[in-house]
């Protein structure tokens, strides 16, 4: 049924085209709660009796300093190296074995 419901066209274009809204009210706990506002100083507290974190890591400048970029979790994988190729190695060339057999 409810993939009638999407393809009608009726209800595709009172909705824009997206999906129906799952939540019935506009402004209901869920949809529409905000977290809590923290001070600084409770950050500071939680950061060094909970999760013993050094107090100059959370200083004011450090709380409010912005990440410069955000990076994959993991660590890098180091680029291969192209391959180096051996002189001498391998088959002779067909010229060299003529020239051997010319000599005998």
């Amino acid at each position: 049924m409810e993939t009638e419901v999407r393809r009608s066209l009726r209800v595709r274009s009172s909705n824009d085209g997206f999906k129906r809204s799952t939540c019935s009210q506009k402004g209901c706990l869920g949809c529409s709660a905000s977290p809590p506002a923290l001070s600084m100083k409770a950050i500071q507290k939680i950061g060094e009796s909970i999760c013993m974190i050094t107090p100059a890591t959370l200083s004011k400048e450090a709380l409010k300093k912005k990440a410069k970029e955000r990076r994959p979790i993991g660590t890098k994988k180091n680029p291969k190296k192209p391959a180096l190729h051996v002189k001498g190695k391998g088959k002779k060339k067909i010229e060299d074995v003529q020239d051997e057999d010319d000599e005998e």
